[in-house]
């Protein structure tokens, strides 16, 4: 305990003192308090705009950029700080921390100054359009998706889209943004999932069926041979098995364990819409 509480104490001194310590922490300082006199002063003064405080780790812009200080990225533009560079960490970038915060002013401001808009993100390669895509913030997608960015783009080490991302956590105005900018909608992840059916999976009904306005395919395999019915019938999403019934899904299909969406069905009221259908003759 006695270590613990030494070590606490340890880094406390350090962050009252650091100030003192480097000029690169004195800016880092500033820029958090939005200090502008004392950012430029010490700019002026040859503290570099791409110095790397000790304790951050990062340089001021991506700070500022992740944190919405709008004011002081202005400052820091014109005295050369680097709108592309990459926190040696994670490799992430300013564009990508403000993306992700939904900074819209942030983000117009470093589009202007030149920010690459599919500059990727470690080496996982998201995008700052997927982290807008993930969290919602539509603005931010918007002015990205005018910037030139890609909107078909695939991370790198799963092959989710930013198209899939805004379809698992619900978020209509960002698909319908992405759909309007030619989102191709039935583009799978390395699973073989696609939007629609991460759509079918979290019970997001208007996003359904925006999709499937867009045109997916209501019938398509993931690569266990599961359909966004299998998918709505297991996860009790009542809603979503009426409307991919509606929309011509088929019963009778199978993955690979040879089960069909009855088999998965986890609510008698899922398991009678499936029975009906299939009284029906509908596939």
């Amino acid at each position: 305990m006695k270590k613990y509480l030494l070590i606490i104490l340890i880094v406390g001194v350090l962050s009252i003192f650091r100030d003192a310590i480097s000029p690169e922490a004195r800016l880092m300082y500033a820029v958090k308090r939005g200090d502008i006199s004392r950012v430029q002063q010490l700019l002026a003064r040859g503290v570099s705009s791409n110095s790397v405080d000790w304790w951050e780790d990062e340089t001021p812009l991506i700070w500022a950029s992740g944190h919405g200080r709008e004011e002081v990225i202005p400052v820091l533009l014109r005295w050369g700080a680097d709108v592309n560079i990459q926190r040696e960490e994670d490799q992430a970038t300013a564009l990508m921390e403000a993306s992700a915060e939904g900074h819209a002013g942030v983000v117009k401001l470093l589009l202007d100054a030149g920010a690459q808009a599919d500059k990727h993100f470690n080496w996982m390669g998201t995008t700052a359009l997927m982290l807008a895509s993930e969290y919602g913030h539509s603005a931010v997608v918007n002015l990205l998706l005018q910037a030139g960015a890609d909107v078909n783009l695939q991370r790198k080490n799963d092959l989710v889209t930013a198209l899939i991302f805004a379809s698992q956590n619900g978020h209509k105005d960002v698909v319908e943004l992405l759909l309007n900018s030619g989102a191709k909608v039935d583009l799978a992840d390395n699973h073989g999932w696609t939007a629609f059916m991460s759509a079918s999976r979290h019970g997001h009904l208007a996003i359904a069926n925006l999709l499937l306005q867009a045109g997916a395919n209501v019938n398509i395999t993931n690569k266990d041979g599961i359909t966004a019915l299998h998918i709505a019938s297991y996860w009790g999403q009542v809603d979503l098995v009426k409307m991919l019934l509606q929309a011509g899904a088929d019963t009778t299909k199978i993955d690979q364990e040879g089960k069909t969406a009855l088999d998965y069905a986890k609510t008698p009221e899922i398991k009678a819409l499936l029975q009906q259908a299939q009284k029906q003759g509908k596939h």
